[in-house]
């Protein structure tokens, strides 16, 4: 494309033909007109330089943004699926103790079941005993030997003879009595009251 410069100067062949003066101003009329379209041709082409730096900028924006975009969804995804698998780790912890509380809770009442069934048998067999004791004390307080005369020296050397053999079977039966309550007491069971009441008696 010719400059103004170029076309001012630009010098016609000479002969011949159209009046100087009339070219030399439809020349000027076109180099004014060129002079002009020239600079907004320039500053066109600034402008579409500037737009066309501008649109790769936000392009390269576009690109570090979408980059941004797509690493925060990969770094969500990844915290959701850590989220969730820790979730998923703490249930079944949770469930894990759980069911380790409830097997000892479980173990422990069986235990306290056999306790408390060998304490029945031993009270059982305490009682059992002792009513034997009281049993064997009435026999003979209801025996013949206590229906005996003063002069009836017969009757008073065999009740004489029942009282060392009832002392004998009592101090046997003290010491069974003293044993198991030394076991009942280990057991941390204390003698019922109707017991103690017909030990009394």
């Amino acid at each position: 494309m010719l400059s103004s410069d170029e076309i001012r100067n630009y010098e016609f062949k000479k002969g011949i033909g159209y009046s100087k003066r009339s070219v030399d101003q439809f020349l000027a009329e076109i180099v004014n007109d060129y002079e002009a379209l020239y600079k907004e041709n320039i500053e066109l082409r600034d402008k579409a330089t500037a737009l066309s730096d501008g649109l790769q900028y936000y392009k390269s924006m576009e690109k570090t943004l979408q980059k941004a975009l797509v690493l925060a969804q990969k770094t969500s995804d990844e915290e959701q699926a850590k989220a969730a698998k820790n979730a998923r780790v703490i249930e079944q912890n949770a469930h894990d103790k759980a069911d380790e509380v409830l097997t000892k809770a479980r173990s422990e009442l069986d235990n306290i079941f056999r306790q408390t069934d060998d304490l029945n048998r031993r009270f059982e067999l305490y009682k059992t005993h002792v009513r034997n004791l009281i049993t064997s004390q009435l026999d003979i307080i209801n025996s013949d030997a206590y229906n005996i005369s003063i002069n009836d020296l017969k009757g008073y050397l065999k009740l004489k003879e029942n009282l060392e053999d009832a002392k004998e079977h009592e101090s046997i039966d003290d010491r069974m009595i003293n044993e198991e309550e030394s076991q009942l007491q280990d057991l941390e069971i204390q003698p019922t009251e109707e017991v103690v009441n017909e030990q009394n008696t």
